[in-house]
């Protein structure tokens, strides 16, 4: 907005003669955050670095991925990321790990080494990133994990913190009337399973995300955003240089319950991974 339209705005609204945007009214404080698995090439690096590169850029919410008891997260133990993001003001609400056992046999022992961690990065969801294809040939097995997830959550809600489900293309192929995504929410209680949109993969796989979420209001409280290449519907681009109506979607945010929106993106970045997420906050900051 340029100067003498800002003022004038502010004169106007002053006067009660014209309404918030969008943004003023609904967005959440930290809205936009950046999945750092975009960075994902040069992360583990220099870490220290690309944080101070990402706070530089506006970001000031991280979600993390690639958790482990050994590699930590990226080198550093949860306590040590935390240090460090406070010292850029940032912080990390979700982080994204990887629960094999729990598909295998219902165990809780990851959700439970996953609660302690999130709970030294002071962190609110624990994220499930990825389903293998070994555990979801059928819908019994996404009702099985239904299951499952409503254990897990309890026992995240008891400590402080909820569980989220992250999905891909697969969930939304059919069995029936429902898709895998579909029976997980229909069969999950929403007081202790979140999930979190991935705009992309649902744009990817012809369902319309704006539909899907005001069918399944309040469940999304995070969305992944990145945006669908105009040339290569398998590319990713910045946010506001796609096919995704970006502007119409965060008009959803109440509807979908939004706390977090993540950028993330895959591939084809331009003119690489730092400048990319630079140009999708830029967008981002416009609209929301």
């Amino acid at each position: 907005m340029h100067r003498r339209s800002f003022i004038k705005n502010v004169s106007l609204l002053s006067a009660g003669m014209v309404s918030l945007p969008f943004w003023a009214k609904a967005a959440p404080k930290n809205m936009v955050g950046l999945q750092l698995y975009t960075v994902r090439d040069v992360i583990g690096k220099d870490i220290k670095n690309i944080i101070a590169k990402a706070s530089q850029i506006g970001y000031r919410v991280v979600e993390t991925f690639d958790y482990s008891p050994n590699n930590k997260f990226f080198g550093l133990t949860a306590k040590e990321f935390s240090t460090l993001l406070k010292d850029y003001g940032m912080i990390a609400p979700s982080n994204h790990l990887g629960v094999d056992t729990l598909f295998k046999n219902g165990s809780l022992t990851e959700i439970e080494r996953f609660i302690e961690a999130s709970a030294d990065l002071k962190s609110t969801y624990i994220t499930i990133p990825y389903l293998d294809y070994r555990y979801r040939k059928t819908a019994d097995d996404y009702k099985r994990h239904a299951n499952t997830f409503n254990k897990a959550g309890e026992l995240c809600n008891k400590a402080g913190m909820k569980l989220a489900y992250h999905n891909h293309e697969f969930e939304f192929k059919k069995f029936g009337d429902l898709s895998g995504l579909e029976i997980l929410l229909s069969e999950t209680d929403p007081n202790l399973m979140h999930f979190e949109l991935d705009i992309y993969w649902a744009a990817r796989s012809n369902v319309n995300p704006i539909g899907f979420i005001r069918k399944h209001k309040g469940r999304f409280p995070l969305w992944h955003v990145k945006d669908m290449s105009k040339t290569n519907i398998d590319h990713n681009t910045e946010i506001g240089n796609g096919t995704i109506d970006f502007v119409s979607l965060f008009k959803e945010a109440k509807n979908s319950g939004l706390k977090h929106a993540f950028v993330e993106q895959e591939t084809n970045y331009v003119p690489d991974p730092m400048g990319s997420i630079k140009t999708s906050l830029d967008y981002l900051k416009k609209i929301v």
